[in-house]
């Protein structure tokens, strides 16, 4: 997120560098990691109390993911993976910590999309896609990300007050709320997707 007066901003970090550095190190060292892994712990204790499959290695690789076992096939006794949602960066293009963005005041947000397989092509997917209604996405309180290839995002958005007083107490009861509500709605957004997942589902048996 770009400053008002980068200069003035330029001068009062300069003026402070002890402070900035000290708060940086914390930031990247400590309270990212202690936040996500809080995060990811819930995701994962939700994976396994809904059966779900999923990876939550966001820390590590950015690479976290959840999808009901019907949205899988067994083909030559391996287990493909047809569509899921997975936990991106709204936008790619971004300067600002990954704290920031969940708070809502970065240059992104962070989410999940519901995407594709590897095996098929933005284009085919994106033509499944338009079979959901307008309705329903906004139903489920998703939104249109507005890539060239429609893929549909649902916003995780922690509130940086709640997430303050509970660091300071060890206990993310209270902030982690919206993302115990994010993960309700992928509850009831499979019912939505799950036409998309069986026409997908089709053209790969074909």
């Amino acid at each position: 997120m770009e400053a008002t007066n980068p200069r003035k901003a330029g001068a009062l970090i300069l003026n402070n560098i002890s402070m900035f550095h000290e708060a940086i190190v914390l930031m990247e060292e400590q309270i990212t990691e202690n936040v996500f892994e809080k995060f990811l712990e819930i995701i994962n204790e939700w994976i396994i109390k809904n059966r779900w499959s999923g990876e939550t290695e966001w820390l590590d690789s950015e690479n976290t993911w959840v999808s009901p076992e019907d949205w899988f096939i067994i083909s030559d006794k391996e287990k493909i993976k047809i569509a899921e949602f997975r936990l991106e960066y709204e936008k790619k293009e971004r300067n600002s910590y990954d704290i920031a963005d969940i708070c809502g005041c970065g240059d992104s947000r962070i989410g999940f999309y519901f995407a594709k397989g590897e095996q098929f092509t933005n284009k085919f997917f994106n033509s499944k896609l338009k079979n959901i209604s307008d309705k329903d996405i906004e139903k489920l309180f998703f939104n249109n990300s507005g890539e060239k290839y429609t893929r549909l995002f649902l916003p995780i958005l922690l509130n940086n007050k709640d997430l303050s007083t509970d660091y300071e107490n060890d206990d993310f009861e209270v902030s982690m709320k919206p993302l115990h509500n994010a993960l309700n709605i992928l509850l009831n957004a499979k019912n939505v997707f799950d036409p998309i997942v069986k026409e997908l589902i089709k053209s790969v048996n074909q």
